[in-house]
């Protein structure tokens, strides 16, 4: 949000249900781009507004951070199955749904089980945040992202590809622990297995692939590394063809 010339506050964004104000920081630079230089955290708010320090001039920004949902809904829903996706990082909604949705079906055919449960290529686009992501992101990599969000959305020098990967690499464990590794378990323990195209965002790795029975890709061509060549080498590498 641009600062006004003299301005000593800034209003705060309008919040909508279930999100929340992260963080608010102080550039340079417009709301299409902002400097590395003299990025500042700001702290002092209320429910309105957020302090800045007036001067003279335009040209600087606040950047506020905000954790919200995606609002994406199941595309080609069943009947009955309306609604938004699942979150992929929260085993609480994992759990939930196994139990709402997995476990009815799986009583309905209960005298022919299925040889395998399966899931659909990862296309929850926009789905880089969750509700704990700061404190799993601390005691993962052992420092507070908060002061380095910034380089989430531009480039605050050298720091920002480390950050940009640990944060990467905290979204990739949370959805391996979180949901892959749980519907496995869930699946042994039904007498099936998981069958997972286990790419896309969450921005799962090709070691995930590892955690699930049966790998999974889609799409032909060869003139380029495809999804079916990303599971046919997780086939060989963890010896599930």
């Amino acid at each position: 949000m641009p600062v006004p010339s003299n301005a000593a506050t800034v209003p705060l964004p309008k919040l909508a249900e279930g999100e929340k104000l992260v963080a608010a920081f102080l550039a340079r630079g417009d709301q299409r781009q902002f400097a590395a230089e003299g990025i500042r955290r700001l702290t002092e708010m209320d429910n309105a507004a957020v302090r800045v320090p007036a001067e003279a001039g335009t040209g600087r920004v606040v950047l506020f951070f905000v954790s919200s949902q995606t609002r994406q809904t199941v595309k080609r829903p069943a009947v009955g199955a309306e609604g938004f996706v699942l979150n992929h990082y929260d085993r609480a909604a994992i759990d939930t749904h196994l139990k709402l949705v997995g476990e009815p079906l799986l009583k309905a055919v209960a005298k022919n089980p299925p040889y395998a449960i399966f899931s659909d290529s990862l296309e929850v686009y926009g789905s880089d945040w969750t509700g704990d992501f700061l404190q799993e992101f601390q005691k993962r990599r052992g420092y507070d992202l908060t002061p380095y969000l910034p380089a989430l959305a531009g480039d605050i020098g050298d720091k920002t590809k480390a950050i940009r990967h640990d944060w990467g690499q905290t979204l990739t464990e949370l959805c391996n622990e979180n949901y892959l590794a749980p519907v496995t378990a869930w699946a042994k323990a039904h007498g099936t297995r998981f069958r997972s195209q286990t790419y896309g965002i969450p921005p799962v790795a090709l070691s995930s692939y590892a955690l699930v029975d049966l790998p999974e890709g889609e799409g032909a061509p060869w003139r380029r590394f495809t999804a079916t060549r990303w599971a046919a080498s997780a086939s060989h590498l963890y010896g599930r063809p």
